[in-house]
Formats: C-alpha cells, structure tokens, sequence
C-alpha cells in the first residue's frame, strides 16, 4: 500500500470515527437531558405561581400533584419496559 493510499484510509478512518462520537455524544446528551426533565417538579414554580396567583398552600399541592404524576410515569415505564422485554422473551423461547 502506498503512502497516499494509507492517507486516505487513515482520513476516513478518522472521519468513521468523529462521526460515531459525536451520534454517541448526541446520545449521551439526550439521555442526560430526558432524565433531567424527569426530574424536574413540572413547570417553574415562579412562573405558575405569578400566572395563577397561588399562595405557598397552592403551590405546594401543586408540586405534590407533580410529584405523584412523576412517580405513577416512572412506574408506568418500568411496567411497559418489563413488557416489552417478556413479549421479545417470549417470541425467541417460542421458536
């Protein structure tokens, strides 16, 4: 192999290899953002405050409704994930 041949292989080696990167990177972002929305209480507490005019006993009922909606999806997620894995199970046992 000569000397430019290994060029152009080592670019676009080097190119493979950015372009996975940054779909990881890109993922990894994703991931960290979802499970920050997660994570989240529900809307900023300023701004429904200020737009309803709640007092402190509102607010807080409203971060305890938010907090109870976070906790049933969480749970809710785990249930469809663990369904999804037993149907794929299942379809591979079954053959």
């Amino acid at each position: 192999m000569n000397r430019r041949t290994q060029t152009g292989v080592l670019l676009a080696i080097a190119a493979v290899l950015i372009f996975v990167a940054g779909g990881v990177l890109g993922m990894v972002t994703l991931r960290a953002m979802r499970r920050s929305a997660e994570l989240a209480p529900g809307p900023p507490r300023t701004e429904i405050a200020t737009r309803l005019n709640l007092t402190p006993d509102q607010q807080k009922q409203i971060q305890a409704i938010w907090a109870d909606t976070r906790t049933k999806l969480t749970q809710r997620r785990r249930e469809i994930h663990e369904q999804r894995e037993q149907e794929i199970h299942q379809l591979f046992n079954d053959e």
